[in-house]
């Protein structure tokens, strides 16, 4: 499925996920994943929309960069916590 062709399309799809998730009235913690394949991401467009993303989520002070076991030990946590 494409969802953008330029590298601001991408970036502008990945501010509007993100959008989406922190408007979310439902309880409980979002995740958004940006899975990236090497023969789109490697080109030069995408990647600078890529680039201008992190800094945009950092500067919103609610979002977490996580790598796959911190956010599952994160999860372990909370799921203890709550039981």
């Amino acid at each position: 499925m494409r969802t953008s062709r330029t590298g601001g399309a991408f970036d502008r799809y990945l501010r509007d996920t993100l959008e989406m998730l922190r408007n979310n009235t439902r309880p409980g913690a979002a995740m958004m994943t940006v899975a990236l394949h090497p023969r789109v991401i490697g080109r030069p467009g995408y990647a600078r929309g890529l680039d201008a993303f992190p800094e945009h989520a950092a500067a919103l002070g609610d979002v977490w960069f996580a790598r796959r076991d911190e956010i599952a030990c994160d999860r372990e946590i909370a799921t203890r916590a709550s039981a």
